[in-house]
């Protein structure tokens, strides 16, 4: 299955563009959509912050650091519904353009590099594009591009997405839509989904390929009122396998995830958490170790929590905070250093605090208070942190401003 869409003419990127922002107007005047009729929606994040991302070895603040704007996001929908069972949602996403310079897996056994957005910073890339057939509440499907069991799960929960994506997302442990066929349903007051994916997430090359499938799963119960208690995993080679000609030293292995989440939702106040642990998402694809040393392999594990206290129909405090272990299995490759004894992986820790107030019914806006904090080199996803793993300096990320949603 492809995840890209290349439009006719000479200029794709203005075409697209224009239907954007036909979407934009049209949602003025739609309603929630009957048979046969087709609606408009959106959502748009936005930020005005001051930031200074500091790097400990170096001593100084990266190209991010300062005061700016930021489009993060903005996504526009259109949703055609043929009849109660079948429809359509088609969702693209607008957000700063960056070059990216990624390597993908070729037939020889190595890797090409390729000038792409395969990144989830571009400028316009389709993020949902899917059929759906509701058969019944314990039965429904959908084929294509669509939201994966875990990530907008906790998104709908957790309800600060426009302010950092939740904890796996935040720190590359997983992917809020996929690319495969997704099998959902409810039963009383038990929930679920499977889904069977490519593994390369929505952002992935148009020419993606691979040899196996990858499995992400959730089932959760909501035994009374306001509780909510899931579980959920992940099995796969993230689209890494490839055929490989005969005498390649490019191995392939399965990463692994586990989840568990618990909230607790009360008129005056929300509450929640949720834990992973994964092994070789890191490794899924790695070169044959040389004779006598061990299979290349990495462990990471992390938690987040978060609550509001709702002072007023329009106005809340929020916080949250999240810790994570990068990997645990750092000093099984490396050897100590004079600055990094115990041979210790990257680890660090997120915290946000702030005050949300309702505008209107469509427009959020959070004055907040950002933190990272890493230890012994880099985190994954929100580069953060020393580039000089071996001397195991960190760094830390202070942001502070008002972060915007916007939806209809």
């Amino acid at each position: 299955m492809y995840g890209r869409l290349t439009l006719a003419g000479r200029r794709p990127r203005a075409v697209m563009l224009a239907a954007l922002l036909g979407g934009v107007f049209a949602a003025g005047f739609a309603d929630t959509a009957r048979a046969g009729e087709t609606t408009f929606a959106g959502t748009i994040f936005t930020d005005a912050t001051s930031r200074r991302n500091a790097d400990d070895a170096t001593k100084t603040d990266d190209s991010r650091s300062g005061v700016g704007f930021d489009l993060t996001r903005f996504y526009s929908t259109v949703i055609y519904k043929h009849d109660d069972r079948w429809s359509a949602n088609f969702t693209v996403d607008v957000c700063d353009k960056v070059t990216v310079v990624t390597a993908v897996p070729n037939g020889s056994g190595g890797t090409t590099n390729v000038t792409s957005s395969k990144s989830s910073r571009c400028e316009v890339f389709i993020k949902k594009a899917y059929i759906q057939g509701h058969f019944s509440d314990p039965v429904n499907f959908r084929i294509g591009s669509a939201d994966m069991a875990w990530v907008p799960y906790i998104e709908a929960d957790n309800r600060y997405r426009y302010i950092e994506p939740v904890l796996v997302d935040h720190f590359g442990f997983g992917t809020s839509t996929d690319w495969g066929v997704h099998y959902y349903g409810r039963m009383g007051i038990v929930s679920y989904q499977l889904s069977a994916v490519n593994g390369g997430t929505y952002n992935e090359a148009s020419n993606f390929r691979t040899k196996s499938v990858d499995f992400e799963g959730r089932l959760a119960v909501e035994p009374v009122a306001g509780l909510k208690v899931a579980v959920g995993g992940y099995k796969g080679k993230r689209g890494q396998e490839v055929d490989v000609p005969p005498g390649s030293t490019a191995r392939f292995q399965d990463g692994t995830r586990w989840n568990a989440m618990a909230s607790y939702t009360h008129p005056k106040f929300r509450l929640g958490g949720e834990w992973f642990k994964a092994e070789d998402f890191a490794n899924t694809r790695y070169t044959a170790p040389a004779a006598g040393r061990p299979t290349p392999s990495d462990e990471a594990q992390g938690w987040s929590a978060w609550g509001a206290f709702v002072i007023s129909p329009t106005l809340e405090v929020i916080a949250r905070h999240d810790e994570l272990e990068a990997n645990k299995e750092f000093g099984r490759f490396n050897n100590p250093t004079a600055f990094n004894p115990r041979k210790l992986g990257p680890e660090g820790t997120y915290t946000h605090v702030g005050i949300q107030y309702q505008i209107n019914s469509a427009f959020l806006a959070t004055l907040a208070w950002k933190r990272i904090e890493a230890e012994n080199g880099r985190l994954p996803g929100v580069n953060v942190g020393s580039t000089n793993t071996n001397l195991a300096n960190g760094g830390d990320l202070d942001e502070v401003g008002i972060w915007t949603q916007f939806k209809w």
